[in-house]
């Protein structure tokens, strides 16, 4: 898919890798300090070590995926009369679908990071130009040869932009002959596999050759979800719930392996991202004793609790 989007001058891609809460990390630190075990010391889960298929509430689990590669690349379109605003295309790849957005971007200051996204487009690296009429209108011409719906396209004429909303984006199909090549960068490639758990799923990726892992779980898709039982004592339940729940269940059982992680959770689901496959995997671990053992749960949320680590 190609992606036209205004943004700073110097592009950036989001691959959902995890950012940390800098106020749980620094409670996350703090606690560590405390006489619990360490996070290379044997970490009790439970009846961890029966078979599987003696631990009636445990599920089978279907092997491992590969996650398709993705490549994503980026491309300059110049800027503006007085250099005021820049416009790049951003264009992501996986497997034959893909996208390439637009953006602008502006500075009314150094280093601000403005910037405003444009029409996407469902086709990786597609070519566009970019002509500036004034000094706040921007003409983009696009190859009339793409299978779009131009009426769609044709709504995102007049998107402001820029200080004020003073600044318009005209779209323009033409042919492809006349829009020269732009000069694509290959900004971040990535690959996978994705293995799933007793709850949620382990992902492993490489990005430009740097490996991570990943854990997502989303509880309030489980059919025995603690959604309904973390309301009663007044928290939503998502995702942000369950930051807390993880700092609570590492605290008590690896307390150190907290630094090792970075937590972003959403909304809809926890996410755990880490460089270090063992950190990961106890995150995994933790989780699913929580989900097997009640008074395990409630114990995770009475430390984050405690620990100011948890939110409504």
């Amino acid at each position: 898919m190609t992606l036209l989007r205004l943004s700073r001058p110097v592009l950036g891609w989001c691959m959902c890798i995890l950012t940390a809460c800098s106020g749980c990390r620094t409670s996350g630190e703090a606690a560590s300090l405390g006489g619990e075990p360490s996070p290379r010391e044997p970490v009790s889960l439970g009846d961890e070590t029966a078979p599987r298929e003696e631990r009636g509430d445990q599920r089978a689990l279907e092997g491992p995926t590969v996650i398709p590669t993705s490549v994503h690349d980026s491309a300059e379109l110049g800027a503006s009369p007085s250099g005021l605003y820049r416009v790049h295309l951003s264009s992501s790849q996986e497997a034959e679908t893909g996208q390439t957005q637009p953006g602008v971007s502006w500075e009314s200051r150094p280093n601000s990071g403005a910037g405003t996204g444009l029409a996407p487009f469902p086709f990786p690296r597609v070519p566009m130009s970019a002509t500036w009429t004034g000094e706040h209108e921007l003409v983009l011409s696009y190859p009339d040869d793409l299978p779009v719906d131009r009426a769609a396209i044709d709504r995102w004429h007049n998107r402001s932009f820029g200080q004020g909303g003073r600044g318009r984006v005209v779209y323009r199909a033409v042919p492809r002959s006349t829009i020269p090549e732009p000069t694509w960068t290959r900004e971040s490639e990535m690959s996978g596999v994705r293995t799933p758990q007793e709850r949620g799923a382990i992902a492993a990726l490489t990005t430009n050759g740097e490996r991570t892992y990943s854990f997502a779980y989303a509880d309030a898709e489980e059919p025995d979800s603690s959604v309904e039982w973390l309301q009663e004592r007044g928290y939503a339940g998502n995702g942000y719930t369950w930051d807390g729940i993880v700092y609570g269940l590492i605290m008590r059982h690896a307390p150190a392996t907290w630094r090792l992680l970075v937590v972003d959770s959403e909304s809809g689901a926890l996410y755990v991202s880490s460089h270090d496959e063992a950190a990961i995997t106890t995150v995994a671990r933790l989780v699913a004793l929580a989900k097997r053992d009640p008074a395990e749960l409630a114990a995770a949320v009475e430390r984050a609790e405690r620990d100011g680590a948890i939110v409504e």
